[in-house]
Protein backbone atom coordinates (compact mmCIF):
# COMPACT_ATOMS: atom_id res chain seq x y z
CA UNK A 1 0.00 0.00 0.00
CA UNK A 2 1.27 3.18 -1.12
CA UNK A 3 -0.58 5.47 1.00
CA UNK A 4 0.85 4.99 4.44
CA UNK A 5 -1.27 4.72 8.12
CA UNK A 6 0.72 8.32 9.02
CA UNK A 7 -1.04 9.88 5.81
CA UNK A 8 -4.36 8.52 6.24
CA UNK A 9 -4.12 10.38 9.79
CA UNK A 10 -4.75 13.98 7.57
CA UNK A 11 -7.97 12.03 6.75
CA UNK A 12 -10.81 13.84 9.41
CA UNK A 13 -11.58 11.27 11.40
CA UNK A 14 -15.36 11.29 11.40
CA UNK A 15 -18.07 8.51 11.57
CA UNK A 16 -18.89 8.51 7.64
CA UNK A 17 -14.97 8.91 6.25
CA UNK A 18 -14.69 6.75 3.95
CA UNK A 19 -11.85 5.79 4.04
CA UNK A 20 -11.22 2.25 2.38
CA UNK A 21 -12.73 4.54 -0.68
CA UNK A 22 -10.31 7.41 -0.38
CA UNK A 23 -7.56 4.44 -0.02
CA UNK A 24 -8.61 2.25 -3.07
CA UNK A 25 -8.59 5.66 -5.01
CA UNK A 26 -4.92 7.36 -3.59
CA UNK A 27 -3.56 4.00 -4.42
CA UNK A 28 -3.62 4.39 -8.41
CA UNK A 29 -3.34 7.73 -8.29
CA UNK A 30 -0.46 7.24 -6.44
CA UNK A 31 1.27 4.53 -8.69
CA UNK A 32 0.17 6.57 -12.00
CA UNK A 33 3.00 9.59 -10.85
CA UNK A 34 5.68 7.04 -10.60
CA UNK A 35 5.05 5.77 -14.07
CA UNK A 36 3.94 9.05 -15.45
CA UNK A 37 6.63 11.43 -14.01
CA UNK A 38 9.27 8.54 -12.99
CA UNK A 39 9.08 9.88 -9.48
CA UNK A 40 10.40 7.26 -6.54
CA UNK A 41 7.73 5.77 -4.37
CA UNK A 42 8.54 8.37 -1.25
CA UNK A 43 8.26 10.95 -3.74
CA UNK A 44 5.26 10.24 -5.56
CA UNK A 45 3.26 9.96 -1.93
CA UNK A 46 4.54 12.86 -0.38
CA UNK A 47 3.23 15.09 -3.46
CA UNK A 48 -0.56 13.49 -2.82
CA UNK A 49 -0.13 13.35 0.87
CA UNK A 50 0.41 17.32 0.74
CA UNK A 51 -1.81 18.27 -1.80
CA UNK A 52 -5.05 20.33 -1.74
CA UNK A 53 -6.84 17.13 -3.84
CA UNK A 54 -6.38 15.14 -1.21
CA UNK A 55 -8.22 17.70 1.18
CA UNK A 56 -10.78 17.63 -1.20
CA UNK A 57 -11.16 13.90 -1.43
CA UNK A 58 -11.27 13.51 2.09
CA UNK A 59 -13.70 15.92 2.10
CA UNK A 60 -16.83 13.76 2.48
CA UNK A 61 -19.37 16.91 1.05
CA UNK A 62 -17.43 16.88 -2.02
CA UNK A 63 -18.32 13.46 -2.89
CA UNK A 64 -14.79 13.21 -4.90
CA UNK A 65 -14.20 9.49 -3.62
CA UNK A 66 -17.33 8.31 -4.99
CA UNK A 67 -15.74 9.21 -8.47
CA UNK A 68 -13.61 7.43 -10.75
CA UNK A 69 -9.54 7.52 -9.77
CA UNK A 70 -9.08 9.21 -12.53
CA UNK A 71 -10.93 12.14 -12.14
CA UNK A 72 -8.70 12.67 -8.70
CA UNK A 73 -5.89 12.40 -10.37
CA UNK A 74 -6.66 15.02 -13.35
CA UNK A 75 -7.37 17.65 -10.15
CA UNK A 76 -4.08 16.82 -9.03
CA UNK A 77 -2.21 17.10 -12.15
CA UNK A 78 -4.09 20.55 -12.59
CA UNK A 79 -3.16 21.28 -8.76
CA UNK A 80 0.33 20.55 -9.02
CA UNK A 81 0.72 21.95 -12.67
CA UNK A 82 2.01 18.31 -14.48
CA UNK A 83 1.77 17.38 -17.52
CA UNK A 84 2.80 14.13 -19.15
Amino acid sequence: MFLHINSLQTIDRIDDTPTYDIVMISEPVIKKLIVDFNLDENKATNLFSESETLNKLSDIETELYKKDWAETYELLLNELKLRK
